[in-house]
């Protein structure tokens, strides 16, 4: 089926529809924050810590194999200021297993705000949840490092119906004559409940994510053989979809989810190769007590957001690690599948094994569905048919304790 039936089909049913939060876009490693609400002291700490192992065994042309294995440690010191206002303060920790150090030490300030529905954040936002994303908009390796950390500013309305956040990610500061280029990701998810009856639940789903990179002090090379970091990059990257759930009891439920994808980027970068794109992305699945199992399908036509799970991605970002007689070989660079296509399958397990502590198990299959051939290396071979996969283990620690 084309990707323009396939779309025309999915507007159909959003429209016919138009998604509760949808439990096969949680990952087993997602928390979030400690409610300091439930505390009668005003002083104290919080702590949330993840440890785990995930192993990618990717061999497309698209994305790299790689094992991911540390920890993160996260305490801060909490300050209810009033009822309304909580300050934050405190240090993140990432450390890699097999290394004898850190890998980062980053301090992280927070401010909170909260008044009935609305929730105000200045600092470091806490971002454990990926903000509700699905996979081809912000991939949920995100939370396994260091970028799980976001700075800048964030605005969450909440109600029995409905939720949304918007944030901004302030990801590069620059200064005057800098090197490099400012970046940063302004994003929206949004979540209404339109029906809910019974063991029926239909939700509708909006996210959007505005990826820049540019800079107005920062240095301009012109007419020069360096990399002109003086050019823009803007890329906006936009879903809508809905999502269907039914509990057949209260330990087990069926769930489906369809979404419309579309991008955009400025003419004239040097990053994003598409200036317009595409897609389709839809699953469905079971979930019973601390079992999740769902299967789904990803259609792209020049679809492209700068923080997906990579293996969604349509341009590639593996690593040129060959070289012959000392001579670099670029074989991957600028690789692009326009049309990237897969099924997709993943099992997760999740369970507390005490107070506030979870482990979690998860799995996923990738069978790639359409053509790709690297430009002059042919004899490599066509990877459609390709099957890619990955699993984790993962242990999870969130409390609060009050002085």
């Amino acid at each position: 089926m084309k990707l323009t039936l396939l779309l025309r089909y999915t507007i159909i049913f959003i429209v016919a529809f138009i998604g509760l939060q949808v439990v096969a876009q949680e990952s087993v490693f997602y928390t979030e924050r400690p409610n300091i609400d439930t505390l009668q002291s005003d002083l104290g700490i919080s702590i949330q810590n993840l440890n785990g192992i995930k192993n990618k065994e990717y061999f497309n042309y698209i994305t790299d194999g790689e094992t991911i294995l540390g920890t993160q440690l996260h305490p801060e010191f909490f300050y209810k200021a009033s009822p309304k206002i909580s300050l934050y303060a405190g240090a993140f920790l990432y450390k890699n297993y097999g290394q004898d150090r850190l890998d980062k030490v980053i301090p992280t300030f927070t401010m909170h705000y909260v008044t009935g529905k609305h929730t105000l954040t200045f600092g470091n936002l806490d971002a454990r949840d990926n903000h509700k994303m699905i996979e081809p908009m912000l991939g949920n390796e995100k939370v396994l490092s260091e970028t799980v950390l976001e700075t800048g500013f964030s605005y969450e309305f909440t109600t029995q119906k409905q939720h949304l956040e918007a944030w901004i990610d302030w990801e590069n500061f620059i200064e005057p004559l800098a090197d490099d280029r400012e970046i940063f990701t302004i994003g929206l998810s949004y979540d209404y409940t339109i029906f809910n009856h019974q063991n029926h639940t239909i939700t509708g789903h909006l996210q959007h994510l505005y990826y820049h990179e540019g800079g107005q002090i920062n240095k301009k090379e012109r007419f020069s053989d360096e990399p002109d970091i003086s050019l823009k990059v803007n890329l906006n990257s936009t879903t809508i979809g809905a999502s269907y759930t039914y509990a057949i009891s209260d330990r087990a439920q069926l769930f489906t989810s369809l979404y419309i994808l579309s991008s955009a980027t400025n003419d004239g970068n040097d990053t994003f190769p598409f200036p317009n794109g595409k897609g389709f992305y839809g699953f469905a699945g079971y979930r019973i007590t601390d079992w999740t199992i769902f299967a789904g399908y990803f259609a792209a036509d020049g679809f492209t957001a700068a923080k997906s799970n990579p293996i969604f991605n349509t341009l590639s970002t593996k690593v040129n690690n060959n070289s012959f007689n000392g001579i670099p070989d670029e074989r991957y660079t600028g690789h692009k599948e326009k049309d990237r296509t897969l099924f997709f399958t993943r099992v997760q397990y999740k369970k507390n094994i005490a107070k506030n502590i979870a482990i979690g198990l998860q799995g996923a299959l990738y069978y790639q569905r359409n053509d790709a051939f690297l430009e002059d290396y042919a004899f490599l071979g066509n990877e459609k048919g390709q099957l890619d996969y990955n699993y984790g283990v993962f242990a999870t620690f969130s409390n609060i304790f009050g002085f």
